[in-house]
């Protein structure tokens, strides 16, 4: 089998209750690598976890892109299997389901890398870990291994024998790869210390005895139909959130976000992945509002970057197809998903289509997610020019978004580059705009400090669009963000 010359790594990391310890094990392991490995680490972590915000630090990290998984509490097993997704395993080399009491040794990225390049990325490798090395208690397998299991644990178990299902599958299908030169030690200091148990509160709720029981249970059941793989769910879509604002504003501007994401609670086909380009940490904010979400930090060189922070998004963390993107300022009418996704989507040539609906700007300042409310007192919130398309919301398909080379990034402020970007990828995509879906835009200060400058920007980038149009030398790399 051919080696690869570059590692992609996925590391996902379960955590609840536990901050230092898991902060401090993201540290030594991305500072125990060689830096020469593109490394995805994902923190799953509990939407009722008291300790939430405390898990919010500054990640970056040249090579290392970092995000949060924030869900309703499903156990063990449950916070590992949300990271879990085919597109996102295709874009990986192999994996490592890590935890807070784990340690990795020194290069073991390169170490790792040689021992896939040997024995093959469809492998499941058991390294030394001192504690339990019949088990993979640290799970570290190629990913398409995990794609042909189906999931990361079999979802029925809540914490344990999670572990023992996937090594008697890694052995019954011939994946099972002993590697005992390389030690990554299993330090577990919630089991005895000097003789005596010190269980916190999370190894206590994850061992009760009913989990052993119950896990034991399954595993016996499984072990009799011989471990089959499990059939993962479709990919759920993706729907996007920018959020930079800082200082006096950001308070607003987190308020107008809780109402849209409120607003939108009851579509159960999407995945919000919120962008934060600010200072401000909105991590417990956010959970605090009954949130489930994704969530990723990323610095830009000054405020108003929105084409750098969804480009960031739609190229490095977006897994769906067709994606959403919305402004954090929207208040969606009941339904909404379903009437956007009955449109059809490809058109009479095959190609994708750029779905788009209908803005209603308020006039006045109030935040609420009541569409019903809103719409019964349009009449006290109307502005002089109420009803506009969304430039720079809608559905787009990302294939067709990293073909045009996304958002020009030379546009600083907001409003011209959802233009700018429309204008391009018309060019490639027919535009559908549905005026019988609904959006209210809530009211904010228009602070736009480079508006004419980006008027002029975007005019004489479209000029020369329409010009290289008219004399049929309308090409890919013209159309592209240059």
């Amino acid at each position: 089998m051919p080696s690869r010359s570059l590692n992609r790594v996925l590391i996902v990391h379960p955590s609840r209750g536990r901050p230092a310890e898991a902060l401090k094990c993201f540290r030594q392991t991305i500072g125990r690598s060689t830096g020469e490995t593109e490394i995805t680490y994902i923190f799953s972590l509990d939407s009722d976890d008291p300790r939430l915000g405390e898990y919010q630090t500054d990640f970056q990290i040249d090579g290392v892109t970092v995000l949060f998984y924030v869900y309703k509490n499903s156990g063990c097993c449950g916070a590992v299997n949300r990271a879990y997704s085919i597109e996102l395993l295709s874009r990986h080399d192999f994996v490592i389901l890590h935890s807070d009491d784990m340690e990795l040794c020194d290069r073991w990225d390169l170490r790792l890398k040689e021992v896939f390049n040997l024995v093959g990325y469809d492998k499941v490798i058991k390294t030394k870990q001192g504690f339990n090395d019949s088990v993979l208690t640290l799970q570290i397998a190629g990913a398409q291994a995990f794609i042909e299991y189906g999931t990361f644990f079999w979802p029925e178990y809540k914490s344990l024998f999670g572990d023992n299902d996937l090594t008697e599958w890694a052995r019954a299908t011939g994946r099972w790869v002993e590697e005992m030169e390389i030690y990554c030690p299993h330090l577990h200091p919630w089991n005895k210390i000097d003789g005596a148990f010190a269980w916190d509160e999370t190894y206590r709720r994850e061992n009760e005895q009913k989990n052993t029981i119950e896990g034991r249970r399954l595993f016996e059941n499984r072990k009799n139909v011989g471990f089959p793989a499990y059939r993962p769910k479709p990919q759920k879509e993706d729907f996007i959130y920018p959020f930079q604002y800082d200082n006096q504003a950001a308070d607003k501007a987190m308020k107008r976000l809780i109402c849209s994401m409120e607003s939108i609670r009851d579509a159960q086909g999407l995945s919000f992945l919120l962008i934060n380009a600010s200072d401000r940490c909105i991590l417990k904010e956010l959970a605090s509002a009954g949130n489930e979400f994704r969530y990723s930090r990323i610095k830009c060189p000054r405020p108003g970057m929105k084409g750098r922070i969804l480009n960031h998004a739609f190229k490095n963390l977006a897994l769906s197809d067709y994606i959403f993107q919305s402004d954090i300022d929207l208040i969606y009418p009941l339904g909404f998903y379903s009437a956007m996704g009955a449109i059809p989507r490809i058109d009479k040539q095959g190609r994708p289509v750029r779905l788009m609906f209908a803005n209603y700007y308020l006039g006045r300042e109030i935040y609420t997610s009541d569409y019903g409310w809103i719409k019964a007192n349009i009449k006290n919130l109307q502005s002089p020019h109420p009803i506009d398309f969304a430039a720079g919301n809608g559905l787009i398909h990302r294939a067709s978004f990293n073909l045009i080379g996304g958002y020009f990034e030379g546009i600083v402020g907001w409003g011209q580059e959802d233009i700018e970007l429309n204008e391009r990828l018309s060019r490639i995509n027919r535009t559908l705009i549905n005026y019988d879906v609904l959006t209210y835009h809530l009211w904010h200060e228009n602070n736009k400090p480079n508006e004419n400058q980006n008027k002029y920007t975007v005019k004489r980038r479209l000029l020369e669009l329409e010009n290289a149009e008219r004399a049929g030398r309308l090409t890919l790399t013209t159309i592209r963000a240059q």
